[in-house]
């Protein structure tokens, strides 16, 4: 049912959630609380969705909290939670800190008075009431006294702990405390050689003065600026105590807001501030300086920090230091250079780098796996900049130089990273017929991992499709599905051991990044018929198609492949082929769409049109082979971190799937239409024409699937919120798309009578006017659903208008038995209305009825007499007959009956 698919595809995206919330990403973590409770039905009767619910809404709680902002969302998620569970402690902790930093301590202590009844040996609860408690009494008498205590203190552990504890209480105590030199009291506790536990509290004080407001964080970030050298940088040893300073550093920059007016200036110190740290600590700790940075909530920071060509060059040399660990940061890093200093800026600083500025010292060489990691992050980044980096910087030449020194595995697959994306540019193209990358080619084939091999499978496949040369597809494809297929069990023979719930490990990282190569070689070439064969026979098993679509949560670009590789092996090169005349206005441009479609699928080549040797059964096969394992139940995963074009493909694979009627049931049991619903309500995919068209393809997947599966099995939430798209697909002009939606919403329509009505009410006119279609499969399914629906108002009142009585008689004689038989039953049944039966009588349809009932169409006889009895037995419309017409009909009926005799 759809109810339990939200609230299951809710608790998957609050599990994302979690994992941002621990990772310290809160205003991520909000989002993705916030998205997941979008999903739930607002159903009160529903345990789980309430039970769902309450947990989001006080995770939501929790990491506001972190933020420090919309204490009053605070407020109100976690009432909303009470209301739901009046026993949530957890939620009426959090109302309470949320409203004693309003100041609304009454309100506060009202929460914790409950909480310490109700837990009397908790110190949590306990230690909170007591502070509450004494600003009720009159602010305890504030931050102050607690300057001197530091400065007389033996063990000031105490008392950096209450500071820490009381700074967020009072914006003009925390603003006094720092004034009166309460930072420089905190510094001389410190001591010359503080403990990582003292160092923390020291940290987590200043990160709590910071939280109070703008004012308070403006002179946290100056001091920070000034006494750096009492902060002991170049003592530290550990990353523990570089993130405790680095913590305080973004709850600085973070209570300095935007970086407007003043608040810029501070904003400028606290990024002097990071810059000075990352050049006092140690080699060692410099890439996580940065690592930091980058997972950090403080917004504006960038701007200062890449203000210059030397912080830039700094930056960018402490990720490159850390070496392959800093791949993924690199890529990150280098994203929010080119956002925020501009392309020009960016590849004048990219080029002091490649050429050893002035600002690097004489002596100043990158390493092979730095410059490899550099070269590979340009490439990726600046795809529209490759004739610049191959023509105008040492770019080529350092690959060069590194291939021809390389003896190390892992910077073999940063190399052959670095060479498919030379693949994907004309000018790097030329490159491969240079003797030093073709010998770093057959070493990427020999001595390099399974990276190496799957990048080196890549460029072959680039250079295939570039020449228009497809003899070696088949065994290219061959060898990268072995591979792939090989990786895949490696993994699962390896689960439970180490860390499995670590999606993000380098184990994992490693898995994805060659998992995408694989399956980019695969997207090349697999609108060729044997190739689809070849992917069904070695990865569309249950195992291998989970395994991958599992890593491809966290991977647009996986995601992008697998789907396209699916949307293909699901179907014929001509079904492919007609995809977009579904999608397309059918205004002649038919053979336009299909010319373009062609060129899809060739790549934008004109290149000559080889044969189409896909094999419609053979088809089918790997339709049961994508179902068997699973496929359907794999899908979501794909929309995780899927682009639009990605929904689309998921689409059309649902699509061509729904093709085998035999597949629907199971294709249910997947949950074939969970997947559906999420396409036709997210917004992502409605964004331009291609949102359009995945709506559209997810609407007739849908009218397959349901054309087959009893309405009973489905709640009535389902059913209605089937219809609207249903109807958006009957509207189009494309007689398939009418036909199998006029024949969902007829099997729908057996539902019961609100179903009927929404149908009705909805669409009426257009099922009405596809009785006129040229097509008479759309007249006769158009027929059957307004016979399914004839006890609605609409449905009688056409069968009562004279011209359209008349359609519905002439129906009843059409050649067509089906569209027959649908006609004369909606004749039947409307007759049971009086009016209806006064109308037949006035239209002079009852001759027509007594002919109907000579029919020797099995079901047809049986139709025209029930109409017949229905109209006899309503006296006004007996009346109207007259004594002539009534002995008629008499007459006739009296020779029916003989001739049944």
């Amino acid at each position: 049912p759809i109810m339990e698919e939200a609230v299951a595809e809710a608790l998957s995206i609050k599990a994302e959630g979690n994992a941002r919330f621990a990772s310290g990403d809160f205003d991520g973590a909000v989002a993705s609380y916030s998205r997941a409770l979008g999903l739930l039905p607002e159903d009160p009767h529903d345990r789980d969705a309430a039970s769902a619910r309450a947990t989001l809404l006080s995770n939501r709680a929790a990491a506001k909290l972190k933020l420090g902002e919309d204490l009053e969302g605070v407020v109100r998620d976690c009432t909303t939670v009470l209301g739901l569970e009046d026993s949530n402690k957890k939620a009426r902790f959090r109302r309470a800190e949320a409203l004693q930093r309003l100041g609304r301590n009454e309100e506060a202590m009202r929460d914790l008075a409950v909480l310490c009844r109700d837990c009397p040996d908790s110190r949590e609860f306990a230690e909170k009431a007591k502070v509450v408690r004494s600003a009720l009494a009159g602010n305890g008498g504030g931050l102050l006294p607690l300057i001197d205590k530091l400065k007389g203190a033996e063990a000031p552990d105490e008392v950096l702990g209450t500071v820490a504890r009381l700074a967020g209480r009072s914006t003009s105590d925390a603003e006094e405390f720092c004034c009166n030199g309460g930072l420089d009291a905190m510094l001389a506790a410190l001591g010359p050689e503080p403990t990582s536990r003292r160092y923390a509290q020291v940290c987590s004080a200043i990160s709590s003065l910071s939280s109070s407001g703008r004012g308070a964080s403006a002179l946290c970030a100056a001091f920070m600026r000034d006494r750096i050298d009492g902060l002991g940088i170049d003592r530290l040893t550990s990353e523990e105590d570089l993130s405790a300073l680095l913590g305080a550093h973004e709850e600085i920059c973070l209570g300095l807001g935007g970086g407007e007016g003043e608040a810029a200036s501070s904003l400028s110190d606290a990024s002097r501030f990071l810059l000075s740290v990352l050049e006092r600590t140690p080699r060692s700790l410099k890439g996580h300086c940065v690592r930091r940075a980058l997972a950090s909530r403080a917004r504006g920071i960038w701007g200062h920090l890449l203000a210059t060509e030397a912080s830039t060059l700094s930056v960018l040399l402490a990720l490159l230091s850390d070496g392959r660990a800093s791949r993924g940061p690199l890529l990150r890093l280098i994203k929010i250079a080119k956002d925020t200093l501009g392309m020009e800026r960016l590849k004048a600083q990219v080029l002091a780098i490649m050429s050893g500025g002035p600002l690097l010292g004489a002596d100043f060489e990158l390493t092979l796996m730095e410059s490899a990691l550099l070269i590979e992050a340009l490439f990726i980044l600046m795809p529209e900049e490759g004739n610049w980096l191959l023509e105008e910087t040492p770019a080529y030449s350092q690959l060069v130089h590194v291939a021809q020194e390389c003896r190390d595995p892992a910077l073999l697959g940063i190399l052959s990273s670095v060479l498919s994306h030379l693949a994907s540019n004309k000018a790097g193209q030329a490159k491969f017929q240079d003797p030093a990358i073709q010998d770093l080619l057959k070493r990427l084939s020999s001595e390099g991992g399974a990276q190496a091999r799957a990048n080196s499978l890549l460029i072959l496949a680039k250079i295939a499709k570039n020449e228009g040369n497809h003899a070696e597809d088949e065994g290219i494809a061959l060898e990268a599905l072995a591979l792939l297929r090989g990786a895949c069990h490696e993994e699962r023979t390896g689960e439970g051991e180490g860390n499995g719930d670590n999606h993000h490990s380098e184990d994992e990282d490693s898995f994805v990044e060659m998992a995408t190569s694989l399956v980019e070689v695969l997207v090349f070439m697999v609108d060729e018929s044997t190739v689809k064969d070849h992917v069904a026979g070695e990865i569309l098993e249950a195992g291998v198609v989970s395994r991958l679509c599992r890593a491809a949560r966290s991977s647009a670009s996986l995601s992008f492949g697998l789907s396209r590789i699916f949307a293909f092996v699901l179907c014929t090169r001509k079904e492919m082929e007609a995809v977009p005349l579904l999608t397309e206005d059918t205004d002649g441009e038919d053979q336009e769409a299909r010319k373009m479609a062609r060129q899809v699928l060739k790549g934008g080549r004109e290149e000559e049109e080889r044969e189409d040797t896909d094999d419609p059964r053979v088809c089918s096969a790997r339709k049961v082979a994508f179902v068997r394992a699973e496929g359907v139940a794999c899908l979501p995963h794909l929309l995780r971190a899927g682009s639009p074009t990605t929904r689309q493909q998921v689409a059309v694979a649902l699509f061509h799937c729904a093709s085998e009627q035999a597949l629907r049931p199971r294709m249910v049991q997947q949950g074939a239409l969970g997947v559906i619903s999420r396409l036709l309500r997210d917004e992502a995919v409605g964004e331009g024409g291609g949102g359009d068209k995945c709506k559209l393809l997810a609407s007739h997947a849908l009218a397959r699937i349901l054309i087959s599966i009893n309405p009973a099995l489905l709640d009535g939430v389902q059913l209605a919120a089937y219809v609207g798209p249903l109807l958006v697909l009957i509207a189009r002009d494309y007689a398939l798309q009418q036909f199998e939606g006029l024949l969902a919403l007829t099997n729908l329509a057996t539902a019961g009578a609100e179903i009927q009505d929404k149908i009705v009410s909805s669409g009426f006119a257009t099922i009405e006017d596809l009785q006129f279609s040229q097509n008479e499969m759309v007249v006769r399914a158009a027929t059957e659903l307004l016979c399914n629906c004839v006890s609605c108002e609409k449905v009688l009142g056409s069968i009562k208008d004279t011209s359209r009585q008349k359609l519905w008689v002439s129906l009843s004689f059409a050649d067509d038995r089906a569209l027959a038989l649908a006609a004369a039953g909606a004749l039947a049944m409307a007759s049971g209305d009086p009016a209806v039966s006064v109308s037949l009588v006035a239209n002079g349809s009852v001759e027509d009825l007594l002919k109907l009932a000579r029919s020797r169409t099995p079901g047809m006889s049986h139709r025209a007499c029930v109409a017949l009895e229905n109209v006899t037995g309503e006296g006004e419309a007996l009346r109207s007959m007259g004594e002539d017409g009534r002995r008629s009909a008499l007459r006739e009926v009296e020779a029916i009956l003989e001739g049944a005799g």
